[in-house]
Protein backbone atom coordinates (compact mmCIF):
# COMPACT_ATOMS: atom_id res chain seq x y z
CA UNK A 1 0.00 0.00 0.00
CA UNK A 2 1.82 3.55 -1.21
CA UNK A 3 0.88 6.86 -1.04
CA UNK A 4 1.27 9.44 -4.28
CA UNK A 5 5.22 9.22 -3.85
CA UNK A 6 5.06 5.80 -3.58
CA UNK A 7 6.21 5.63 -0.26
CA UNK A 8 5.16 2.02 1.26
CA UNK A 9 2.95 2.74 3.64
CA UNK A 10 1.84 -0.93 4.13
CA UNK A 11 3.65 -4.44 3.81
CA UNK A 12 0.83 -6.75 2.30
CA UNK A 13 0.50 -10.74 1.73
CA UNK A 14 -0.92 -11.88 -1.07
CA UNK A 15 -4.98 -11.94 0.52
CA UNK A 16 -3.99 -7.79 1.06
CA UNK A 17 -3.55 -8.26 4.47
CA UNK A 18 -1.67 -5.99 6.57
CA UNK A 19 1.71 -7.67 7.60
CA UNK A 20 3.61 -4.45 8.63
CA UNK A 21 3.16 -0.43 9.03
CA UNK A 22 5.63 1.74 7.16
CA UNK A 23 6.81 5.28 8.08
CA UNK A 24 7.63 7.29 4.94
CA UNK A 25 11.07 6.13 4.99
CA UNK A 26 10.28 2.49 4.20
CA UNK A 27 10.51 1.27 8.32
CA UNK A 28 8.59 -0.83 9.92
CA UNK A 29 6.72 0.36 12.95
CA UNK A 30 4.41 -2.11 13.81
CA UNK A 31 4.34 -6.02 12.84
CA UNK A 32 0.62 -7.44 12.31
CA UNK A 33 -0.94 -10.66 12.01
CA UNK A 34 -3.25 -11.93 9.21
CA UNK A 35 -5.99 -10.00 10.75
CA UNK A 36 -4.39 -6.95 10.84
CA UNK A 37 -4.11 -6.92 14.80
CA UNK A 38 -0.57 -5.17 15.92
CA UNK A 39 1.03 -7.54 17.08
CA UNK A 40 4.73 -5.44 17.82
CA UNK A 41 5.60 -1.98 17.96
CA UNK A 42 8.47 -1.42 16.17
CA UNK A 43 11.38 1.71 16.36
CA UNK A 44 13.40 3.20 13.29
CA UNK A 45 16.08 0.18 13.44
CA UNK A 46 12.72 -2.35 13.36
CA UNK A 47 13.99 -3.09 17.13
CA UNK A 48 10.44 -4.23 18.62
CA UNK A 49 9.81 -2.01 21.32
CA UNK A 50 6.59 -3.63 22.78
CA UNK A 51 4.91 -6.92 22.21
CA UNK A 52 1.11 -6.84 21.83
CA UNK A 53 -2.21 -9.09 22.22
CA UNK A 54 -4.83 -9.52 19.46
CA UNK A 55 -6.43 -6.43 21.30
CA UNK A 56 -3.32 -4.23 20.74
CA UNK A 57 -2.40 -4.05 24.20
CA UNK A 58 1.02 -4.06 25.34
CA UNK A 59 2.25 -7.24 26.81
CA UNK A 60 5.57 -6.54 27.34
CA UNK A 61 8.03 -3.91 26.89
CA UNK A 62 11.41 -4.63 25.26
CA UNK A 63 14.71 -2.72 25.10
CA UNK A 64 17.19 -2.49 21.68
CA UNK A 65 18.32 -5.94 22.12
CA UNK A 66 14.47 -7.51 21.87
CA UNK A 67 15.00 -8.15 25.80
CA UNK A 68 11.92 -7.61 28.19
CA UNK A 69 12.45 -5.02 30.38
CA UNK A 70 8.62 -4.87 31.77
CA UNK A 71 5.71 -7.29 31.73
CA UNK A 72 2.25 -5.32 31.61
CA UNK A 73 -1.38 -6.05 32.11
CA UNK A 74 -4.93 -4.98 29.65
CA UNK A 75 -4.66 -1.67 31.31
CA UNK A 76 -0.67 -1.35 29.97
CA UNK A 77 0.01 -1.44 33.84
CA UNK A 78 3.79 -2.79 34.69
CA UNK A 79 3.38 -5.46 36.60
CA UNK A 80 7.29 -6.98 36.35
CA UNK A 81 9.83 -5.07 35.60
CA UNK A 82 12.91 -7.51 34.68
CA UNK A 83 16.79 -7.82 34.18
CA UNK A 84 17.92 -8.21 30.79
CA UNK A 85 18.03 -12.06 31.57
CA UNK A 86 14.32 -11.75 31.77
CA UNK A 87 14.46 -12.32 35.86
CA UNK A 88 11.46 -10.36 37.59
CA UNK A 89 13.49 -7.87 39.61
CA UNK A 90 10.03 -6.24 41.34
CA UNK A 91 6.58 -6.77 40.96
CA UNK A 92 4.34 -3.83 40.92
CA UNK A 93 0.77 -3.34 42.27
CA UNK A 94 -1.52 -1.30 40.10
CA UNK A 95 -0.09 2.38 40.73
CA UNK A 96 3.31 0.98 39.91
CA UNK A 97 4.50 1.42 43.74
CA UNK A 98 7.70 -1.27 43.69
CA UNK A 99 6.64 -4.22 46.02
CA UNK A 100 9.19 -6.98 47.52
CA UNK A 101 9.59 -9.44 45.14
CA UNK A 102 6.84 -12.17 45.67
CA UNK A 103 8.38 -15.02 43.50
Amino acid sequence: MCDQANIVLAICDLANTILAICDPANTVLAICDLANTVLAICDLANTVLAICDLANTVLAICDLANTVLAICDPANTVLAICDPANTVLAICDPANMHMPNQL
